[in-house]
């Protein structure tokens, strides 16, 4: 779950379903990710289905402001950025 510590960090909600376990979501998972690798994945509210995010992507969908090599190199809390 590569972005669910950016999700977490910054209290957004999200419902993690594992396509190896739930078949409906693999299913649906393949169906709208039109072949491409589809894992992770993140489905909003809006329709718009997002595959592989960076975390500037994140950052830019949800409107945070943040330092994203933070997430690949510490293990230290996640603080965000001051604007």
């Amino acid at each position: 779950m590569g972005f669910a510590r950016a999700l977490d960090a910054f209290q957004i909600p999200y419902e993690y379903l594992d396509i190896e376990k739930n078949e409906k979501a693999r299913n649906w998972l393949c169906e709208h990710a039109k072949g491409e690798g589809a894992v992770p994945s993140l489905y909003l509210p809006s329709g718009e289905l997002l595959i592989m995010p960076s975390h500037e992507t994140l950052a830019d969908t949800f409107g945070i402001s943040f330092i994203a090599k933070h997430f690949r190199h510490s293990t230290k809390p996640l603080k965000a950025a001051a604007a």
